[in-house]
């Protein structure tokens, strides 16, 4: 027979006993023990998997809500950026419009020796009439000339700029950003053909209306596909 000792009394006892003889207190059960202390960390396992398992949710909710703001903010930075490209760029038409009826004054008023309110500064020096070559470059090297075409020139750059600025855009704005470089592209086309005189004078005119439709065309196509903003 088995002999333990008493835990409260130490006296020895057989281990089979479940009262001590010696001091009456009662013996615990070895396999019982064994079992609550087996419970107990099974109790304390599933404790601490249900805490993992909230901590792991709240993280990826986290992480979600995270991953949804960045994009939500990213979206709309293109969709803003996209319509400050075209109302940017409708702040340049009437310079540019100005530029091409100017430029077609001069030409025309030197071919033809037409002076106008407009143009005569420009054909005329020390009393002489210019080639048309001449007077255009008198025209380019004006003061307010310049500073129109310098006017064309910064928000042709602050275009560019938006557009580079959308170039991580979501895949769902792939194709609105696709049309915006088709309208920029029209656009620069519309602006350098205003600033530097090209072609003859005869279609000097028809060609900046083709390049006026075209610049309509691609700008309603732009505008069509750009998208409201995403509520935050």
């Amino acid at each position: 027979m088995a002999m333990i000792n008493c835990p409260k009394c130490n006296e020895s006892i057989s281990s089979k006993a479940k009262v001590c003889p010696y001091c009456n207190s009662k013996l615990r059960n070895g396999k019982k023990k064994a079992i609550i202390i087996i419970s107990v960390i099974i109790v304390i396992l599933i404790a601490m998997a249900v805490i993992f398992k909230i901590q792991y949710d709240k993280k990826k909710e986290r992480e979600a809500k995270e991953a949804r703001e960045k994009y939500v903010t990213e979206y709309n930075m293109c969709v803003d950026n996209f319509n400050s490209i075209w109302r940017r760029a409708e702040n340049a038409l009437n310079t540019s419009d100005y530029l091409v009826a100017l430029t077609n004054d001069v030409w025309y008023g030197a071919i033809f020796q037409k002076g106008t309110t407009d143009n005569i500064k420009y054909i005329y020096k020390d009393q002489v009439v210019q080639t048309y070559q001449q007077a255009i470059q008198n025209m380019y090297a004006d003061a307010s000339v310049k500073a129109d075409i310098s006017s064309i020139k910064q928000i042709q750059s602050d275009i560019e700029q938006l557009y580079k600025d959308t170039e991580n855009a979501p895949d769902e704005l792939k194709e609105v950003r696709s049309a915006a470089s088709d309208f920029i592209t029209a656009f620069n086309d519309r602006m350098n053909f205003s600033t530097e005189a090209s072609g003859s004078l005869s279609s000097y005119a028809t060609t900046y209306a083709n390049k006026k439709s075209t610049y309509n065309s691609k700008l309603s196509t732009f505008k069509n596909k750009i998208p409201d903003r995403l509520e935050e």
